[in-house]
């Protein structure tokens, strides 16, 4: 068309919930969806997932998946989306999605707790990261890496997990600008509470957790105003240097040599997060944010240029 951002056709679907639900493929997008509105567990929630055509209209669609459970995350891979519902387990679901008008659900692995990020790792791997969960109650616990075997999609299993005992949250759960995944690397970085968490994946072993990097001490003013899942925090790597980024400080580690400290340049001159947005740029050091603090717009930096 003459004008490429014209607006060609729209049509109305449930609420779609978990980043990547959406998915263009060929001819025929696909959509997973959640009915609800409500995140509580109301009578009659369901799940559902879509296909649609060029024109998007749906030409296929998969209703009633998991009763009085919520879509958490999602991913699709060439023909198969995989899909984590939760209400008190953890059910991985994968749908074949080869005969758009004809999607079907083909697995359904059920574990304890829930992923509510998911990455395709390597052939035949899906990294999922999410919380452990009480299998009676369904109260969610300490965060829980799980790697699942999807080389046969029917069959997903979760071939290894490993709870971070004592971390209750990553900001990587609900934004995925905020997780580093690199097979080749055997790296899987994230912040969490008051910290960055490096760990790593090996085929014969599992997981282990190779780094825990403190940022408090040259970010208390930011740590004070205590921010949950250690949002505002970024990591990335060059070469084999490993950068932990905070609003006040970039620390460099060294990836050869179990992430020995290269060294720290201070930024930012006191500035905390109020949110992804906007920063706190404090007179004097905020023991109260917000007292002797203006808040002015955050453009550009660290959420623009980390992808």
């Amino acid at each position: 068309t003459e004008n490429e951002n014209a607006w060609i056709e729209t049509t109305e679907l449930p609420q779609i919930e978990p980043d990547f639900a959406p998915d263009e493929a060929s001819d025929d997008a696909s959509i997973a969806d959640s009915t609800a509105i409500d995140r509580a567990s109301s009578p009659g929630q369901s799940s559902s997932l879509f296909t649609l055509n060029q024109d998007l209209e749906v030409i296929g669609e998969i209703r009633g998946i998991a009763p009085n459970e919520r879509v958490y995350s999602c991913r699709f891979m060439e023909d198969i989306a995989y899909f984590v519902t939760f209400r008190q387990v953890d059910p991985l679901f994968s749908a074949d999605l080869s005969d758009p008008a004809a999607p079907k659900l083909i697995g359904a692995l059920k574990i304890p707790g829930f992923s509510e990020y998911l990455h395709p790792y390597a052939p035949g791997l899906l990294f999922g990261l999410g919380r452990d969960a009480d299998e009676d109650t369904g109260v969610a616990g300490d965060i829980k890496l799980s790697m699942f075997d999807i080389s046969n999609p029917a069959d997903a299993k979760e071939k290894y997990k490993m709870i971070l005992q004592g971390l209750r949250a990553s900001e990587a759960e609900s934004n995925h600008k905020a997780i580093v995944v690199n097979a080749g690397k055997r790296l899987i970085a994230f912040p969490s509470d008051r910290c960055y968490i490096v760990c790593g994946y090996d085929v014969e072993t599992g997981f282990s957790r190779r780094a825990t990097i403190s940022l408090y001490e040259d970010n208390a003013a930011y740590f004070n105003g205590y921010y949950y899942g250690g949002e505002g925090l970024r990591g990335l790597f060059i070469g084999n240097v490993f950068y932990a980024i905070s609003p006040n400080s970039v620390n460099a580690y060294d990836m050869d040599n179990d992430f020995a400290k290269l060294g720290t340049a201070s930024v930012g001159d006191g500035a905390m997060p109020v949110n992804r947005y906007a920063y706190y740029l404090p007179r004097e050091y905020p023991g109260n944010p917000g007292d002797g603090a203006e808040i002015i717009p955050f453009k550009g930096g660290i959420e623009d240029s980390i992808e």
